[in-house]
């Protein structure tokens, strides 16, 4: 089943492009190829490295004289498991709009607009892997989105199917039960709804502020609500600095399940091959009263100097702090963890090529 479903949405990438002769049409993909350090066993097996994938994908953009645009992306590193509420999760985007200048509007599923990081796309990323923070934003989801930018302002503003493949859990199935028809979800009686306002002044400077709620699709569940802030600059050259805190109040949708994570980046390009990296993640778990951080070193090899996310080498070495016993506690966490369950330090490494 799975094989067919692949085969359709090939055949559909290939013929949506060619159906319009008015349209420009750009291709694009990426594999990202990993070799990673493994946890250890209680018996104190493992700790080797072990290979595998972060991303394999492939997709178009189409944009048409009249204005319209449209965009699919699909992920063959995923499954095709859906909600009910989303599309099968090897489909990562597919949307149609229509540009009126000032503004544009769109509908199909993409990302929310609530994570600064979240937001940059994952074969532009400073480190080897979307760090804690991703554990809290609404992830993508179906819906429509109104978006605009003038004299550096922007905004975003939508709503969408309730969420299911970031911090809320709805119920997994779009069907009732009719011997219980309150046990939920309802299709198209329950929504999540974002936005997101942002000042840019070029590469000085890029601030941003999101707010999203995804309300609950089942008896026994609450809204899950997440605010972001994001800053970003480039204050001279060769040197990158970002900063951004999220906070994530009863995530997958439980009363006082509450969480923020923030995070300090600094990279400096020492060369035009290579570039130095340092991020720290803070994370901290209402529920369970635990702190925990993380912290990454490491170096970006730009094979390209160019077109730096072309072709390029990720080394990453994360080093575990806090309560490195309850690392179980804080979502997204890199780390693995020793033979009695304590998070130690991590090597993480990531091969890409990108079109």
């Amino acid at each position: 089943m799975r094989n067919k479903l692949v085969a359709t949405a090939i055949a559909g990438l290939v013929a949506a492009p060619m159906a319009q002769a008015d349209s420009e049409v750009s291709w694009f993909g990426f594999s990202q190829i990993t070799a990673e350090q493994q946890a250890e066993t209680p018996a104190g097996d493992g700790g080797g490295f072990a290979f595998g994938a972060d991303r394999v994908r492939i997709g178009y953009k189409a944009d048409f004289d009249s204005g319209a645009f449209s965009m699919l992306q699909m992920d063959f590193n995923q499954n095709t498991n859906s909600s009910g509420f989303d599309l099968p999760a090897y489909i990562k985007d597919a949307k149609v709009g229509y540009d009126f200048g000032p503004a544009s509007v769109m509908a199909g599923q993409f990302k929310t607009p609530v994570g600064m990081d979240f937001n940059t796309s994952g074969k532009k990323l400073d480190i080897t892997k979307r760090g804690m923070e991703k554990s809290l934003v609404m992830e993508r989801a179906a819906g429509a989105m109104l978006a605009g930018k003038a004299e550096g302002l922007g905004y975003k503003v939508g709503v969408f199917n309730p969420t299911t493949r970031g911090a809320t859990d709805a119920a997994p199935s779009g069907l009732v039960d009719p011997n219980n028809p309150d046990s939920g979800p309802v299709v198209g009686e329950d929504y999540a709804y974002a936005g997101n306002l942002s000042y840019g002044m070029g590469k000085m400077l890029h601030a941003e502020i999101g707010y999203g709620v995804s309300q609950a699709s089942a008896t026994g569940l609450d809204d899950y609500e997440v605010m972001d802030i994001g800053l970003k600059s480039q204050p001279m050259p060769n040197l990158t600095l970002k900063a951004e805190y999220i906070d994530g109040t009863n995530y997958n949708n439980v009363d006082g399940n509450d969480r923020n994570v923030w995070y300090g980046h600094a990279g400096y390009e020492f060369t035009p091959f290579v570039e130095g990296v340092v991020r720290h993640y803070q994370s901290s778990d209402d529920p369970s009263d635990t702190d925990y951080s993380e912290t990454f070193v490491g170096a970006n090899f730009f094979l390209n100097p160019d077109v730096h996310h072309e072709s390029r080498i990720q080394l990453n070495y994360v080093l575990p702090g806090g309560d490195t016993e309850d690392v179980g506690n804080h979502a997204g966490a890199k780390a693995v963890t020793d033979d009695a369950g304590e998070a130690t330090g991590t090597f993480l490494a990531q091969f890409q090529t990108s079109f």
